[in-house]
């Protein structure tokens, strides 16, 4: 995903915080990118849903900066690797008696 239609940007698209060059740039890259324009969508409805599950609850005016400074400085969790497979049994004694 391009840096000018990350998430922050789709964010910043809908909160009206783009100028006129950038949302037309947004606009016309959400006309041809299907998972861009669903996630724009999804925070849509997340905006929507929210905003009536909030009504009269106090959000404290940093929130936004807090918000944007920690994904700014947000790093992908640490990848895990497997162990590796177990190692085939050696025989057992009762087949190394037997040869």
């Amino acid at each position: 995903m391009a840096a000018h239609h990350s998430l922050l940007t789709l964010q910043d698209a809908l909160d009206g915080r783009l100028d006129a060059a950038d949302r037309a740039a947004l606009d016309a890259h959400l006309a041809t990118c299907e998972a861009c324009r669903r996630q724009s969508q999804a925070l849509r409805w997340t905006r929507l849903r929210l905003a009536g599950a909030s009504a009269g609850v106090d959000v404290p005016p940093t929130l936004d900066g807090e918000l944007r400074r920690l994904l700014e400085t947000a790093t992908a969790p640490p990848v895990i690797t497997p162990p590796p497979p177990p190692q085939p049994a050696t025989k057992s004694w009762w087949s190394r008696l037997r040869g």
